[in-house]
């Protein structure tokens, strides 16, 4: 997760906003007019699933071209990239 991504659900078939700037309420806050439970909770998660597809899945086929890679030595990593993806890390725990 980027520190500069969405934190809220854009996808109008989920209950996202439908024009821009508006937030959807939050479900799990306490004040929240309406609380998504039972069927409509089941529904809402088997289409995110859907939408999703496979998140626990391993792509052999991308791992075994990185390790390739990395055994030929060929992998050479951005510094600016890296650098800049461990101070945004950081700085998104120092904030949490």
């Amino acid at each position: 997760m980027k520190v500069d991504d969405p934190k809220v659900l854009l996808h109008p078939r989920l209950g996202g906003p439908t024009s821009r700037g508006a937030e959807p309420p939050d479900p799990l806050a306490a004040d929240a007019e309406e609380r998504i439970e039972g069927p409509e909770l089941d529904r809402m998660v088997a289409l995110l699933k859907l939408e999703l597809g496979p998140v626990d899945v391993v792509r052999e086929g991308r791992v075994s071209e990185m390790r390739a890679v990395l055994a030929a030595g060929r992998y050479r990593a951005d510094v600016h990239d890296v650098a800049r993806n461990v101070l945004r890390e950081q700085l998104a725990q120092l904030l949490a």
